[in-house]
């Protein structure tokens, strides 16, 4: 019998992409009025929305050189 790796490189990926894409959905709704008055939660959710940027830069740049 041949064992099956039923996680491969690429799922976790995606799931990482989507997770991320997700919270920042999902921070962005539920803060919007939040976010007009605070400046610290605005500087937060720009933190958010680069370490969300560079992580799908990443992913990408892996993916293009182990070419998936």
């Amino acid at each position: 019998m041949k064992k099956q790796n039923p996680i491969t490189e690429g799922m976790i990926g995606k799931f990482m992409d989507n997770l991320f894409t997700n919270i920042q959905n999902n921070n962005r709704s539920r803060n919007q009025k939040a976010l007009k008055n605070d400046p610290e939660l605005k500087r937060l959710e720009a933190d958010l929305a680069k370490a969300h940027d560079k992580l799908r830069d990443t992913i990408a740049r892996r993916k293009a050189k182990l070419g998936y």
